[in-house]
């Protein structure tokens, strides 16, 4: 397989939320290219670090990982698949679009301008969001220093381990496209998760254009 592709299964007794995952599983297109992670969440050993200890999972070349959540659409999956196989790049991601709790298409989520570099993201010209595949020597590596930025942060900040996983990707190198819409994210409004956080990411995204990470 080319690309392991890890999803932390949240536990819980929530019929809707059982719903959403059995309809995030159901979305993932079987490829040859491509083999799928599910990991059961574990709260002793905290988010980041399971998100960590996924990705050293399986032997692909490439890494990515999917919310337990949103959807993929197959068949524009299958073409990225194929065109990283083809390419190599070190660092893509696709179009995403957004969905409403029923599944139902709401917008594509589009950025200010195509290049998405440390630079543009830090200045909200552009976003890193999933589906993100990166080459596992360099997610690995990108993953292990978000872990040591944690660590000089309070507690709170653990929801911001993506954001700091990227941007690390990011300084290392700029992040490709690929144009169709792969990644289906499931907003549920003001409640969803990084809408609680969204002071420390702000924090989060002073520190790096500060320089100071």
């Amino acid at each position: 397989m080319l690309i392991d592709i890890h999803c932390i299964k949240r536990a819980t007794s929530n019929s809707l939320l059982l719903n959403y995952q059995q309809e995030a599983v159901s979305s993932w297109p079987a490829s040859s290219l491509a083999t799928y992670h599910i990991v059961d969440e574990d709260k002793t050993i905290g988010f980041a670090h399971q998100r960590v200890a996924s990705f050293k999972l399986g032997v692909g070349e490439y890494v990515s990982s999917v919310d337990d959540d949103d959807l993929l659409i197959a068949p524009n999956a299958l073409a990225m698949f194929e065109q990283i196989a083809d390419n190599k790049p070190l660092f893509i991601q696709s179009a995403r679009m957004m969905i409403d709790q029923n599944g139902k298409p709401i917008k594509l989520l589009k950025d200010a301008v195509a290049e998405c570099s440390l630079r543009t993201v830090l200045q909200s010209h552009a976003t890193v969001s999933q589906l993100c595949v990166v080459r596992r020597d360099l997610a690995e590596e990108a993953c292990d220093k978000a872990l040591r930025v944690l660590t000089s942060l309070p507690s709170n900040f653990i929801g911001t381990f993506d954001l700091i996983y990227y941007l690390e990707l990011l300084k290392v190198t700029s992040c490709q496209r690929f144009e169709l819409p792969v990644y289906q994210w499931r907003c549920y409004g003001a409640n969803q998760y990084h809408q609680v956080v969204r002071k420390e990411l702000s924090t989060i995204f002073r520190m790096y254009a500060s320089g100071k990470h």
